[in-house]
């Protein structure tokens, strides 16, 4: 079989329990990224179907160099943990190294997501983790978070006190990690869900960061 070096990346997030196919087959993949555990396997028309084997980032597998290799097709990834994931998975001909403690910063960017760019438009903002899911930048190019690197709140008002509150809160103040005091900015450097509400519309502009690979 002519063998033809090369391979392709593809960037997914899963669902929890759920199932994704990543286009483009090969005699091998490769986990560049996966903020959790995923059970894999390779398929073909040819080549068949595996049974699920469970990676890590830095994990993968190929077939040794031969004439009798049966490239797959495609393979499927499954998300098994109960929280969303990400992964950038390689699927190809080329050779790779096995390597759990691979660093990706260099592919990895932190990402601003603007959660509430226009000041007093609404008198609850909602603030959830997106990690393993997807947003669009100010710009409008689509990212997969990884994780949060923090949540920045910029308190516009002179007057006005802001609490950032556990998620569904329905009291002001209720279940709060922090404030932020009237024409401040603060830096939450924590995952997790919260919101900030008020009586009258916010006056402040929110956004978080993450850790994020292009969709």
């Amino acid at each position: 079989m002519a063998r033809n070096i090369g391979g392709q990346i593809s960037n997914l997030p899963i669902a929890a329990g759920a199932t994704v196919t990543a286009p483009g087959g090969g005699t091998g993949f490769y986990l560049v990224i996966a903020t959790g555990a995923v059970n894999i396997r390779a398929r073909g028309a040819t080549y068949g179907t595996d049974a699920y084997s469970l990676y890590q980032q830095g994990q993968g597998t190929r077939q040794q160099p031969g004439e009798n290799q049966v490239p797959f097709d495609v393979v499927d990834i499954q998300n098994p943990n109960t929280v969303p994931v990400v992964v950038s998975i390689w699927t190809g001909f080329s050779d790779f190294v096995n390597n759990q403690l691979i660093l990706s910063n260099a592919y990895v960017q932190n990402v601003v997501n603007p959660v509430y760019p226009v000041a007093n438009a609404a008198l609850n903002v909602q603030i959830p983790d997106l990690t393993g899911s997807s947003f669009n930048d100010a710009n409008g190019k689509t990212w997969l978070p990884l994780y949060r690197i923090a949540i920045l709140v910029f308190n516009c008002s002179n007057a006005d006190v802001y609490f950032l509150q556990k998620l569904g809160a329905t009291a002001l103040a209720d279940g709060s990690v922090g404030a932020v005091q009237p024409l401040t900015p603060v830096r939450f450097d924590f995952s997790g869900d919260y919101s900030i509400q008020q009586a009258a519309a916010i006056n402040a502009i929110i956004s978080e960061i993450y850790a994020a690979i292009p969709a």
